[in-house]
C-alpha cells in the first residue's frame, strides 16, 4: 500500500518543488503528489487514499470542513 501525502496550494511552482523535494528524500515514508485546486485533489481521492494533506491557508478551512482526510496541515 502506498502512503500518499498531498500538497494542495494555489502556487503551482511552490507545490511542485515541494513535492519533488520530498519525493527525493531517501526514506521519506510517503509518495507525494501536488494539486493546485481542491477539486483536483478530490478527483484524485476517488481513486487513491490520501493520508495527509499539506494545504495553503486559502484552502485550509474548506478542506478541514469536508472531514474526508485524516490529517490536514496548513502551510
Amino acid at each position: 500500500m502506498n502512503h500518499i501525502l498531498a500538497v494542495c496550494d494555489v502556487e503551482e511552482a511552490y507545490a511542485s518543488k515541494l513535492a519533488d523535494y520530498l519525493n527525493l528524500k531517501e526514506g521519506f515514508p510517503f509518495q507525494v503528489r501536488y494539486f493546485t485546486t481542491i477539486g483536483k485533489l478530490m478527483h484524485f481521492m476517488k481513486q487513491q487514499s490520501v493520508e495527509v494533506v499539506l494545504v495553503c491557508a486559502k484552502y485550509e478551512k474548506e478542506l478541514t470542513d469536508m472531514q474526508v482526510i485524516p490529517m490536514v496541515i496548513a502551510l
